[in-house]
């Protein structure tokens, strides 16, 4: 072979090399753009949008916080089964949330929550229930899957959420194992109905904190109170309807208390003993109950709520042959109803 030829072979194989040095770069660029692109394509289809992906070369660099551990697995397997993939670095963080918390309020016939759940099974198990007890239209708020959340953190939910309805209005706060619930309910047999079902919970060792004010306690409420200041009579001069001054402090906390259970009615109820006429006691005993209900409408007791009965001599509470029995007698009863 002559030297011009091997000349023209060592022209053409530098010209080679100089186009392999100077292409180099752009087809390595060209397939880091590749598979990085495949492999964003491939995260969001698997419905892993939480990945950030990095490409160098054929290494795929992982970031960002995993939901769930099995979420953190999915990822690396997702990447790992790419063509062309050399190596996966994993520099993903599992997202563990501490403390694990969840807050729900129940008002006006719309619930809302807002927190976490541990997977897409107790998402979809807890969404069940929603729908089923509230439906969709009044729900809202954001839940999110994250890991670490106590045992039976599921289960707790369900719970919450199959009775919460039975309230007027609920607020629950839970941190960890620690649940908060402070509502109202027009009955107190539905808030022991309501703190029965919810305390079982403390056998998954659940603290459970309960703050349910039943309308109805609030009528009881008045009564107690209204049994424990009329332990001191109301006075009236004798034989008259008019009020002793003397019951002015007992009449004002009287009507302090009317104040606690403003929806509820009251009914004023005078009593005499049995000496005198009993047509004659039965009147003024009628009259002493009116009585009683001015001087409560003076001091801002709307009479609507206000009811008068007299019921003469005819209930006594005490030996009429004494003095001190028909003292007793002698008496003004409050009888609180409704709510």
């Amino acid at each position: 072979m002559s030297n011009r030829t091997w000349q023209m072979y060592g022209i053409g194989l530098l010209a080679l090399l100089l186009l392999l040095i100077f292409a180099a770069p752009f087809y390595a660029k060209r397939i880091t753009t590749v598979l990085e692109a495949s492999a964003k394509q491939a995260f969001q289809q698997a419905g892993l949008d939480w990945v950030r992906v990095e490409a160098e070369e054929r290494d795929l660099k992982l970031s960002g916080n995993a939901p769930t551990p099995p979420a953190h697995q999915q990822a690396l397997q997702t990447a790992a089964a790419l063509f062309g993939v050399n190596n996966v670095v994993d520099h993903m963080t599992p997202r563990i949330i501490a403390p694990y918390t969840m807050n729900i309020d129940w008002h006006n016939g719309k619930l809302t929550a807002e927190g976490f759940l541990p997977d897409e099974a107790s998402y979809q198990a807890i969404g069940k229930r929603v729908t089923e007890t509230y439906g969709n239209n009044q729900t809202g708020g954001k839940l999110q899957l994250a890991a670490g959340n106590p045992a039976s953190w599921t289960e707790m939910m369900d719970t919450l959420l199959a009775n919460i309805s039975n309230l007027e209005r609920a607020h629950v706060n839970i941190t960890d194992k620690k649940l908060y619930v402070s509502g109202k309910t027009p009955l107190s047999s539905k808030r022991e109905q309501f703190t029965q079902a919810i305390t079982q919970l403390e056998q998954q060792g659940y603290s459970v904190d309960l703050h349910i004010v039943a309308s109805d306690e609030a009528a009881r409420i008045c009564q107690q109170k209204f049994n424990e200041l009329l332990q001191t009579p109301i006075m009236f001069e004798s034989g008259d309807t008019r009020i002793h001054p003397t019951s002015y402090p007992l009449l004002e906390k009287l009507s302090e208390t009317a104040m606690l259970c403003p929806s509820s009615r009251i009914t004023i109820a005078g009593y005499t003993d049995n000496r005198g006429n009993a047509a004659t006691n039965l009147k003024l005993s009628e009259q002493r109950a009116r009585a009683i209900a001015g001087w409560l409408f003076q001091v801002g007791i709307d009479t609507s709520r206000l009811q008068t009965v007299g019921y003469g001599s005819s209930q006594p509470v005490a030996d009429n042959s004494s003095e001190a029995g028909r003292a007793k007698n002698r008496r003004i009863e409050f009888v609180v109803q409704g709510n």
